[in-house]
């Protein structure tokens, strides 16, 4: 017991030596992320869920695991799967840590609710901006909306149509409460010209306009809340969403393909 003991004092004081040999950016990514720097792709798909993480996997090539991270290929590209957790705290924490690791693009790939009749479950919404219904990003910048990156959007809209889906593009409202989303709530989002509401985009955005990374947003519809009924009340996924969700992901990285050649 005592050379166990031992064995893990020897261990606490090698790691705290080198941590205090790298740099901060490098300690950073450390910290949040459970891996260096290095082990992070300059491009990144940043699912909230991990039913959406899973599934991105699955059209990743030969995926590892880093600390929090996944590192993978497509076609020959190295392209990293980071979860951001649900929410803005927890998604902008994760932005701080891509920024130290020198990410260039990041695209958020998960799930959103549907403000609009004719935006059905299964149909993908690319978000071009993000109202901010939330708590976190009045503390990095001001302004109630904050604009994807342009370039990245627009590959993302182009790339859907080159794989024959017709996405809906607009405005998406970010709130922090799941359970407390109200009728008020999403009235006041419509009439702001929301077709949608998330969790994350707003700091997402906003995070990649304060470190000059390219962010940009593509999900699917779980739901329509402004019917009185949300995703949490839903029994099963039904096949419109998964499917939706995989042609998001399979656009999410054809896009990803095309970023050295476009951007």
């Amino acid at each position: 017991m005592k050379l166990k003991n031992l064995k893990y004092s020897i261990e606490a004081i090698a790691k705290s030596i080198g941590m205090r040999l790298l740099s901060k950016d490098s300690r950073i990514v450390y910290f949040l992320l459970g891996c260096g720097p290095n082990a992070v792709a300059k491009t990144v798909l940043l699912p909230a869920t991990p039913t959406c993480t899973n599934r991105i996997l699955g059209f990743i090539k030969n995926p590892e695991t880093k600390g929090q991270t996944h590192l993978g290929k497509v076609d020959s590209l190295s392209v990293s799967v980071v979860s951001t957790g649900i929410g803005c705290p927890s998604a902008a924490i994760v932005l701080e840590a891509l920024h130290s690791a020198d990410v260039k693009t990041a695209i958020r790939v998960d799930f959103l609710g549907s403000l609009r009749d004719n935006i059905e479950i299964g149909d993908i919404v690319i978000a071009d901006s993000a109202f901010k219904g939330d708590g976190t990003t009045p503390h990095y910048m001001e302004g109630e909306k904050v604009e994807a990156n342009s370039e990245l959007t627009n590959l993302l809209i182009q790339k859907s149509k080159e794989y024959g889906k017709n996405v809906h593009v607009g405005p998406v409202w970010t709130t922090d409460a799941l359970f407390r989303q109200t009728p008020e709530l999403y009235k006041k989002a419509v009439e702001k010209g929301c077709i949608g509401i998330d969790m994350e985009c707003s700091a997402i955005f906003t995070l990649g306009k304060i470190y000059n990374m390219k962010t940009a947003a593509i999900m699917a519809v779980s739901d329509k809340p402004i019917t009185g009924k949300s995703f949490l009340e839903i029994d099963k996924f039904v096949s419109e969403l998964l499917q939706g969700l995989d042609d998001t992901i399979k656009i999410a990285l054809n896009t990803v393909k095309s970023i050295k050649e476009n951007i």
